[in-house]
């Protein structure tokens, strides 16, 4: 295992200053695992820890100094364990998070975030960066960085400032080298916590995935605060097991930064009410296309449930005023019953639930009402006729554990694949539309984008579209120009 932080230093109880800070071993491994190890007992108040299981450490963190490099640690949410050597205890802690600075770290005037943009050039260019031959002996190299672009949100700003780093030649090395990067900075508009500024990257991390088509993380932040006209910062550690060691590559369907740039802020902001407002809406479409090892029938069904949240928490799902035709229906029916019907009250409630449950929309109804506004030039039939087979698997699944009748479940199967493909895309064009996406980039991205058609295929043999319509389509074209 990669170790990103493997030294020695002095430790001590944040607030309890000691004379004499006692020695310890910290290890921060590459997936955020944090490990103290105590070469002495700590002063102040005591601790009495399990032997066999790790301890829970109530309101305290540990403060420290690292004797190689003199940077400062300050260590939270603590847990202990001892161990004997000999005569001798000691102590192991784990943290769940790890603050490093070069400054004494105050996380009660946290003001904001700094967020590297790695791997994601293929995304956004932070310049331009050119070289020319002037002569046989002479070439030039001209690096060029964009402006900084600030987005005011409604409790703070996000920037994306672009920066140059640089390696001049000397006389032991002749190589330049020269790197164009970018990083998000957000600046939230008074004091704030860390619980409250790592809520805030989850919900930020979330949005640029779904922009990208692609599960990203910041790895690894650093936080903000003031002292005095200085902002200072402080990176931070903590385990976080989703985070992959592999290189992020943009997804087939990203939409282009330069069509969404003029109102990233407004999306942004957008997406963050949306993501608390829809709950399991959202969560539920994250959370299948960031686990890519669950069973295709789990995907399909996590699919469908997260359009049912959708369809009854979205706003356009408010209870409408005049009664569908089956909801009347129930209605005469539960006044007929009152007025000439005497029968138990418990039976009169059983009887009410089970019309009401029957005057309710049902799955294929709901399904057809939230794909619709995506449903970018497809047959409203053909739509119908997909969202009542995919009412019916997922009826089948819940119902049935599979097929209605014992026979070939890897064929049932197959009918569930090319489904749960063209819901997967389809729900990232919902999720895009509710925060405000336009309708020719998702056009675009459905019809034009890198890889639309193997969207276009999924989309044929799910049936939404025929086979001579997806002939006729020409598949990657530029994106649409950008408003204003």
């Amino acid at each position: 295992m990669k170790m990103i932080i493997d030294e020695i230093g002095f430790f001590e109880w944040d607030g309890e200053e000691s004379d004499k800070p006692a020695p310890g071993h910290l290890t921060i491994e590459d997936n955020g695992k944090i490990t103290l190890e105590m070469h002495a007992m700590l002063g102040g108040d005591a601790v009495f820890p399990d032997i066999f299981s790790w301890t829970p450490v109530e309101n305290k963190t540990i403060r420290g100094r690292l004797k190689h490099t003199g940077r400062t640690v300050l260590l939270t949410e603590l847990k202990v364990r001892a161990g004997y050597l000999d005569q001798d205890i000691f102590y192991n802690f784990i943290a769940e998070r790890c603050f490093v600075s070069d400054d004494p770290i105050d996380l009660d005037k946290l003001v904001g975030l700094s967020l590297p943009l790695k791997d994601l050039e293929e995304w956004y260019l932070a310049g331009d960066i050119k070289m020319s031959e002037l002569s046989e002996d002479i070439w030039s190299l001209t690096v060029e960085k964009k402006q900084d672009i600030l987005w005011p949100l409604t409790q703070g700003t996000l920037g994306l400032k672009n920066h140059i780093t640089r390696l001049y030649p000397n006389n032991r090395n002749q190589n330049v080298n020269m790197t164009l990067g970018a990083r998000f900075e957000y600046v939230h508009h008074e004091v704030t916590t860390a619980e409250g500024l790592l809520n805030w990257l989850k919900g930020f991390q979330e949005f640029i995935s779904l922009v990208i088509d692609a599960t990203y993380a910041f790895k690894w932040p650093e936080f903000l605060w003031a002292e005095g006209s200085e902002t200072l910062h402080a990176q931070c550690y903590f385990s976080w097991p989703s985070l992959s060691e592999d290189n992020v590559t943009v997804g087939k369907y990203a939409l282009p930064f330069e069509q969404v740039k003029d109102r990233f802020g407004g999306l942004l902001g957008t997406w963050l009410l949306k993501r608390a407002a829809l709950g399991p809406g959202i969560h539920l479409y994250l959370g299948t296309v960031r686990n890519r090892h669950l069973y295709i029938e789990h995907q399909f069904v996590n699919m469908i449930w997260g359009l049912e949240a959708l369809s009854r928490r979205n706003e356009l799902s408010l209870p409408i005023e005049v009664p569908d035709k089956q909801a009347a229906k129930g209605l005469r029916i539960l006044a007929e019953i009152e007025n000439n019907v005497k029968f138990k009250s418990d039976d009169k409630r059983w009887l009410k639930n089970l019309l009401t449950r029957a005057a309710e929309r049902s799955l294929e109804e709901r399904l057809y009402e939230v794909i619709s506004p995506v449903a970018i030039d497809i047959d409203p039939a053909r739509l119908r006729d997909f969202c009542k087979e995919c009412a019916r698997l997922r009826n089948d699944l819940s119902h049935y554990g599979g097929e209605r009748s014992p026979g070939d479940y890897d064929a049932f199967i197959q009918d569930i694949h090319p489904r749960m493909k063209t819901l997967r895309q389809l729900y990232r064009l919902i999720i895009l539309n509710i925060i405000g996406v336009e309708d020719p980039l998702l056009r675009w991205s459905m019809y034009n984008s890198r890889h639309s058609l193997e969207f276009l295929h999924w989309l044929t043999v799910a049936g939404l579209i025929s086979k001579e319509t997806y002939k006729t389509l020409s598949g990657p074209k530029s994106p649409p120009p950008t408003e204003g």
